[in-house]
């Protein structure tokens, strides 16, 4: 069971770092569009956070 959450975790982290820069672009379309920019900077942080602890989690960043 251990080995089988091994195999998956680097393509479900990778999967959840595409889905969060795809987000990014979003919220940037937002900002642009004339959305508050307090918003877009406190999605855009947690998003983020968020990429780079997935990237560490499933060791795309070693």
């Amino acid at each position: 069971m251990k080995e089988k959450l091994e195999k998956l975790k680097k393509p479900v982290c990778a999967v959840i770092m595409l889905i969060c820069m795809f987000l990014l672009l979003g919220c940037t379309g937002t900002a642009e569009l004339g959305g508050n920019i307090n918003v877009y900077a406190i999605q855009g942080a947690v998003l983020l956070v968020i990429t780079i602890i997935s990237g560490i989690i499933g060791g795309l960043f070693s």
